[in-house]
């Protein structure tokens, strides 16, 4: 290539990576730089040199791999991982433990579940489905970036500072906690369920265009959303579970639709579920659950279950 050729390539470059950073402010430097390249390469090349290329195409990169489902995913559903729906990672509680080691919270189809950190429950979890719904088609390795208030309107909340508040402390705990996943004989994975987010806590005095929340996914955890590893569950079901007993309804729901197949469950079943050390004999998850049947028969009344006592 002359110079002549390669200084209309840089600053074709410079071009591109100054329109994505004003576009994409939030985006991996090293990644805008690299797509800058790739794209003033493609626009400056010759005619014989496209031709060439389009004879032998190129695989796309990791980090341009789409989140997609393969049914109808509309917005009267969510796409729940059933590894997670199934153990206690989101705990049907109201008061939070924090852990400062790993925690078992489940051993779920050959995947042993822990912990650490604040601990989660079904509003984080709320949380974590309505941001999925919201990644759709977008590309990994980039920042989802969405309206604070749109968020809350997908999650049946009001957009008042409460609510918002509320929603910045669900996303810091996503972000913050560690979730260890280990297969059955393989190596544990350990990372984030959110990598990174980033909230416009100024939002009192910033104007509505700014007002804005960005975050980007795990790649990493995108295989408990392949083929049968999740269920679209009804999302319009699942807002009306409020009230006392509306934890346990929503960590029933989850439980229940995440299976094909359904059967009785013991009440003992239900509790191995949550793992020894996250479900105690003295711990506040198995005095509520193992220790109070009545919190179980209240969730009854929201779902059309059976249960064995």
């Amino acid at each position: 290539m002359s110079t002549a050729e390669n200084d209309t390539k840089a600053q074709a470059a410079a071009i591109l990576e100054q329109q994505l950073e004003a576009t994409y402010p939030n985006f991996d430097a090293d990644m805008r730089r690299s797509l800058a390249s790739m794209g003033a390469s493609i626009a400056t090349r010759k005619p014989e040199e496209a031709a060439e290329v389009k004879a032998t195409p190129e695989k796309l990169p990791a980090a341009a791999k789409i989140l997609q489902f393969p049914l109808p995913f509309g917005d009267d559903t969510r796409a729940s991982s059933n590894v997670m729906a199934r153990c206690a990672l989101f705990a049907p509680v109201n008061e939070r433990a924090h852990f400062k080691d790993y925690a078992v919270v489940g051993n779920v189809d050959g995947y042993l579940i822990e912990w650490k950190g604040e601990q989660l429950n079904q509003d984080d979890h709320d949380t974590l489905l309505q941001l999925i719904k919201m990644a759709l088609h977008k590309p990994f390795g980039v920042d989802v970036v969405q309206s604070v208030n749109a968020v809350l309107k997908g999650l049946g909340r009001q957009t008042r500072q409460t609510q918002r508040q509320q929603f910045f402390r669900e996303v810091d705990r996503l972000m913050s906690g560690t979730i260890r996943v280990t297969p059955k004989g393989g190596a544990s994975y350990g990372g984030h369920l959110i990598n990174d987010i980033v909230t416009p806590q100024d939002q009192q005095t910033e104007p509505q265009f700014k007002r804005f929340f960005s975050y980007q996914l795990n790649p990493k955890l995108a295989k408990h959303y392949e083929n049968s590893a999740y269920t679209l569950i009804d999302w319009q079901d699942r807002v009306k579970l409020k009230g006392r007993g509306g934890e346990f309804a929503k960590w029933l729901q989850l439980f229940i639709e995440s299976h094909a197949q359904q059967y009785p469950h013991r009440v003992e079943t239900i509790r191995q579920l949550f793992g020894p050390s996250y479900c105690g004999r003295d711990s506040i998850l198995a005095k509520r659950i193992c220790g109070k049947r009545i919190k179980l028969k209240r969730s009854r009344t929201f779902l059309p279950i059976h249960w064995r006592w």
